[in-house]
């Protein structure tokens, strides 16, 4: 099997001007290659690359592609993850919080047996795989958190549900709530902002809360691991399941995986769980300006409509 041929900084920079990139400063390029890499760069020069006669994308770029564009979109995109990420912070610690309280008014350890959870989620095994992940994440937290260490010295190892919510990770909060009894499950939801709407029967504010968390837990896996987020394809959340509120105005059918949808679900989010929030305010900033002035790029890219800036969330 023939493997790619390695190439030195200045080999890298001659192929991207022999494939059309306009590379300026050569020290600043270069000083970009070496610290950022190549292979991580190519996700933010693919789109622009032109197509041949054929319609296929062809390894040269649009006319005018500079290198300086290039960076520039990355370092849009490193802002965008940020963002994101301060929102998952509200999020997460709000879902903590929520899950918590609920699960804790059945009894600190309910959650070991079945009361709290829908049969699906006991009969199909997933509350045997969640209390296996999350006693491991218990185990390993107890060494370096003493408020865990506590429990396992005074009592036996039995975590209230209130505290176990700490030590762990989105996916696990995502993936409990999705299993708790819906009429808990509604009035989260409720109280986070979220109804159901007319045009789909099973549209329960539960559901649509719990496809909003795993949504949310791959942008913060994206943006955790600085992969390239501003364009990408995600969860699908349902068009229709969002139609009866007015932050997802403007949401085209088949737009439901876009990063605008993320960003509608985080706005959406942060209104009702940090009241007066300017964080709506940044993003939309940082669209017209950082964005705006890269060449050959827009929002529309990200599934943002032409009147975004006039619909209630953007307002």
């Amino acid at each position: 099997m023939v493997t790619k041929q390695w190439l030195s900084i200045n080999a890298q920079l001659a192929r991207l001007e022999q494939r059309g990139m306009v590379i300026g400063d050569r020290e600043h390029a270069a000083r970009w290659l070496a610290q950022v890499g190549y292979y991580r760069l190519s996700g933010y020069w693919y789109p622009y690359r032109r197509r041949d006669v054929s319609g296929d994308l062809s390894d040269h770029f649009e006319r005018g592609t500079t290198f300086a564009d290039v960076a520039a979109l990355y370092e849009f995109d490193r802002h965008l993850k940020n963002h994101m990420l301060s929102a998952v912070e509200r999020i997460e610690v709000a879902m903590r919080s929520q899950v918590g309280h609920a699960l804790g008014r059945l009894g600190g350890v309910a959650y070991l047996g079945h009361t709290p959870f829908s049969d699906d989620f006991l009969t199909s095994g997933q509350h045997l795989d969640w209390l296996s992940t999350v006693t491991k994440r218990a185990n390993r937290a107890k060494r370096r958190d003493p408020f865990i260490g506590h429990h396992f010295v005074n009592y036996n190892g039995q975590i209230p549900i209130w505290v176990l919510t700490e030590v762990l990770d989105f996916a696990d909060v995502s993936k409990v709530y999705k299993g708790m009894k819906m009429s808990d499950r509604d009035r989260i939801a409720h109280d986070l902002g979220i109804t159901g709407t007319r045009t789909r029967s099973n549209a329960r504010p539960g559901d649509i809360l719990a496809n909003f968390l795993e949504h949310i837990t791959v942008v913060r896996n994206v943006c955790a691991h600085h992969s390239r987020l501003w364009n990408r394809n995600l969860t699908p959340v349902g068009t229709a399941r969002l139609a009866a509120m007015d932050s997802f105005r403007g949401l085209a059918k088949g737009q439901d995986g876009s990063v605008f949808v993320s960003l509608c679900i985080a706005g959406h989010l942060l209104q009702v769980i940090s009241p007066g929030t300017t964080w709506v305010d940044g993003v939309a900033d940082l669209i017209t300006t950082r964005l705006a002035s890269i060449r050959m790029r827009s929002e529309g890219e990200m599934g943002f409509p032409s009147n975004w800036q006039a619909l209630p969330l953007w307002r």
